[in-house]
């Protein structure tokens, strides 16, 4: 259990999860956002979880020679959304954004001054809690740590209880940043704010 406990907490701090937490925290509305997104990623995470214990061959799960380049082409993708996540929270611009405000500029001259709002931007400012379950969903497919932990659950030969248990303990540590985020926003709105503008000020210090 102890390496599966080691990966749960690899995982928890998958930097796509910290990414999303910092745009999530900075949203008008993050209680729907963290519970949409917990509830979607918990819901494919766990069914993928109990059906791979269930029916797949848990010896080669992680075998093959894509198994070293998945989590390090990951881990560099979320490292930049990490980037991009922080410079959103600061207000500052993302490479190319002076390329892009010169495209939106001509779009709003093309239709007599009114802002050409993007659909990404329409799609942010709703706070919809579906469109976060969707995220959720998506970035839930079990990851290489995630099936290198259900492998060795599986080793253990554990009893079907012992599995559910040992897989509903991965999950919830996985997903820890993201209940740690939704339980502060939902006790403590005041205090999350703060913490957001803390940051902010540090950052920018």
């Amino acid at each position: 259990m102890a390496k599966v406990l080691v990966l749960a907490s690899v995982s928890a701090f998958y930097p796509t999860l910290v990414a999303l937490a910092i745009l999530m925290l900075a949203r008008p509305q993050p209680v729907k956002l963290f519970s949409g997104f917990l509830l979607g990623g918990m819901t494919v995470s766990l069914a993928a979880g109990f059906g791979i214990l269930a029916f797949a061959d848990t010896g080669s799960l992680d075998s093959g020679s894509s198994g070293a380049a998945r989590p390090i082409l990951s881990l560099a993708l979320g490292l930049v959304l990490i980037a991009v996540a922080v410079t959103v929270l600061l207000g500052r611009e993302v490479p190319g954004a002076g390329r892009r405000a010169r495209r939106k500029a001509k779009k709003e001259a093309a239709n007599d001054g009114k802002p050409a709002e993007s659909r990404v931007a329409r799609i942010m400012a709703r706070d919809s809690f579906w469109i976060a379950l969707g995220i959720g969903a998506l970035l839930s497919i079990p990851s290489v740590w995630y099936l290198s932990a259900l492998a060795e659950i599986d080793a253990r030969d554990f009893s079907t209880l012992g599995s559910v248990l040992a897989v509903l303990l991965f999950n919830l540590i996985m997903f820890a940043l993201i209940e740690i985020c939704l339980a502060v926003c939902f006790f403590a709105p005041e205090r999350a704010a703060a913490d957001v503008a803390r940051f902010d000020a540090w950052t920018n210090s």
